[in-house]
């Protein structure tokens, strides 16, 4: 499967005088230029005309990249970036014969005064690269009726220019195909990369059924490949394609000019028109492009066997990230039960691992260290050794999403901090789902507001074995006040969940990637009605202490019912209501004894 192929590469034409858009071949060479990026990610662009890049322009870029290459290796560090891959890179012993030097937005003329001796060509190439990366993106947009966004995606793009050199093969004996490696298989991450080189060839592609191809550039051409924003933006039509560079025995070092376009001022979406439940179910959440880039960096992006779904893919929750269908299977759940539970796999094993040993360790303290944890806001703080239920304790981090928020626990800080992040996702995805089910959210600015209102309360429980003589109650039956809760548990089961028709069922935490996704109140006024708090309670058996986590959603500020939510067979049931005011409400109740027989009636109700 991994040996080369003979292959016809898709080659197209795409000089000006033949791509004047709406004519003929115009909409020829966009239905081209969709099906070589959906079956192969990449295809080669020539320019008969000489265009946009004739022999002497090749010749004048290549020659200033030798020059640029023979600069000092103190010279060429210099190019540095706070973007990961965006400064120089010099040969390593998995990529000897590499270099390469960087400019970020290359098609700003003050990027390329640097390189002095450059300037002109550079500004000029890359200019020219950056019209051939629009015509392409163009084409493609409007083959799938979605021309419509094409002017926002050009605005949101920037253009990074990368300069390679790939010397000459030190060791031809390297392996039994002569070759040494000058870059790993990889995809790219940006949207578009427009590929240049000095007709010293090495680019590999892999096809869908594992091939590797050599691909030649002719005379005049550049190769225009997909990346992985490209991919996640075509909900999974346009592949990315996976790609390497080999060097073979020669005497000449290969240079090669890659601009790539990156989605920086805004995110990554993929259109509604894309989506549909049956052959194209929604498969990635918007996100940062840079975000993906930096995620590549890290240890879990490395080891992703696919690095899109790792960062973004909705088929995390179980049966999930599937377009519409699940977004309304999804609201469906927390309408009937007020709960469901999501098989959630960014949460590596490895990670709550860690998580729960630290919990042990923590509910160990001293209790003159454990009552240190407090808050101003009820419930958030230290709860134990209460008469009524005296196998429970409890800590809570508020904010716990917010890094300087859990300086006080030395030993959890960055395992916390990540767990927490990850778990927030988890809940702004069902959020969104449930928010896109009942056509509330319908832009990404919408999605971005209602993340930025949140703030995270993470709770640590323990529940002791109960002792001969006492109860098995953990914590009685209740119904949280948050937006959404996650629970997650170290496989001790004692959950149990309240039906509509007053059966307790227990919930089983399938594996552990499982989470219970509970509504709220806040979720129910939120709701008007729709979307039930689900009543629950803790209930521990003889043999083992139970350990758990709930991630508690709050709004800052006022919530109120949405005008879509209110109808004639749905007036409205709540009144706008500030949600941390909720909590000092219910503390009020609970130190008066006065309990209400339903808190939301009486804090928010229309008729209280």
């Amino acid at each position: 499967m991994d040996s080369e192929s003979i292959f016809k590469l898709p080659v197209i034409n795409l000089n000006k005088k033949n791509t004047n858009p709406g004519a003929e071949y115009w909409i020829e060479a966009s239905n081209f230029v969709k099906k070589a990026l959906e079956e192969y990610g990449f295809f080669v662009a020539v320019d008969d005309q000489h265009d946009k890049f004739s022999a002497d322009f090749d010749d004048s870029i290549f020659e200033s990249l030798r020059d640029l290459f023979d600069l000092p290796t103190e010279i060429k560090v210099k190019s540095t970036s706070e973007i990961p891959y965006f400064g120089y890179c010099g040969p390593n012993p998995l990529m000897p014969v590499y270099e390469s030097i960087n400019i970020e937005d290359a098609t700003n003329l003050k990027a390329v005064q640097s390189f002095a001796n450059l300037i002109e060509v550079l500004h000029s190439y890359a200019k020219k690269v950056a019209d051939l990366d629009r015509m392409v993106s163009r084409m493609v947009f409007e083959s799938y009726g979605v021309e419509k966004y094409h002017n926002s995606h050009i605005e949101s793009l920037t253009y990074f220019l990368r300069f390679t050199k790939y010397g000459v093969n030190p060791n031809p004996k390297y392996n039994e195909r002569d070759v040494v490696v000058g870059t790993l298989p990889h995809t790219d991450k940006n949207f578009i990369t427009i590929l240049h080189q000095n007709q010293i060839n090495g680019l590999q592609v892999q096809l869908k059924d594992g091939k590797w191809i050599s691909v030649d550039f002719p005379p005049s051409s550049l190769v225009i490949m997909a990346g992985d924003a490209f991919s996640a933006w075509s909900n999974g039509r346009v592949h990315s394609a996976i790609h390497r560079v080999t060097i073979k025995e020669g005497k000449e070092a290969r240079y090669s000019l890659a601009q790539f376009s990156f989605v920086c001022r805004s995110m990554v979406k993929t259109p509604e028109e894309l989506v549909d439940d049956d052959q194209h179910p929604l498969l990635y959440k918007p996100f940062d492009n840079f975000d993906l880039l930096r995620f590549y960096r890290t240890d879990e992006g490395q080891r992703a066997h696919n690095l899109l779904k790792a960062f973004s893919g909705l088929e995390d929750l179980k049966g999930a990230g599937r377009g519409r269908r699940t977004c309304n299977e999804i609201r469906h759940a927390l309408e009937e039960y007020g709960c469901f539970v999501a098989v959630y796999e960014r949460i590596s094993l490895e990670l709550r691992n860690k998580v729960f040993n630290a919990l042990e360790e923590m509910f160990n303290f001293p209790m003159e260290t454990k009552i240190k944890n407090t808050s101003d806001t009820p419930f958030f703080g230290y709860f134990g050794q209460h008469p009524d239920l005296p196998l429970h304790e409890s800590m809570g981090i508020g904010d716990v999403t917010t890094f300087q928020m859990i300086q006080n626990f030395s030993n959890l800080i960055e395992i916390i901090n990540e767990y927490a992040k990850l778990l927030s996702e988890l809940e702004q995805e069902v959020t969104r789902m449930v928010f896109e089910s009942y056509g509330i959210l319908e832009n990404q600015t919408d999605i971005n507001n209602r993340i930025n209102s949140m703030t995270y309360l993470l709770r640590f429980n323990k529940y002791r074995v109960p002792g001969h003589d006492e109860t098995s109650i953990g914590s009685p039956v209740h119904t949280d006040k948050s937006f959404l809760t996650i629970l997650d548990q170290n496989q001790v089961n004692g959950l149990e969940i309240k039906t509509k028709d007053d059966r307790w069922i227990s919930v089983d935490f399938q594996s552990p990637s499982s989470f219970v996704v509970m509504a709220g109140d806040g979720f129910w006024a939120w709701s008007n009605n729709r979307v039930e708090p689900a009543f629950h309670r803790v209930v521990m058996d003889k043999r083992e202490t139970r350990y758990s986590l709930g991630l508690f959603s709050y709004q800052k500020g006022i919530v109120q019912v949405p005008k879509e939510l209110i109808d004639e067979e749905h007036p409205q049931y709540f009144k706008p209501f500030d949600h941390l005011g909720l909590l000092h409400f219910f503390l009020k109740q609970v130190q008066m004894g006065q309990l209400s027989e339903c808190l939301m009636q009486a804090y928010c109700g229309v008729n209280s």
